[in-house]
């Protein structure tokens, strides 16, 4: 496997990785958010 391949490759595919992390991380904590605001009603 050549560098370049592996350069491209290792700074590609984090950044989508990065963004279903923090969309799921998003997701989440919007919904931990609503559950407590309904468990103290």
């Amino acid at each position: 496997m050549m560098w370049a391949d592996v350069q491209r490759n290792y700074f590609t595919v984090p950044w989508a990785v990065v963004a279903e992390v923090v969309a799921f991380v998003t997701f989440i904590s919007t919904i931990l958010q609503t559950y407590g605001s309904f468990k103290q009603k």
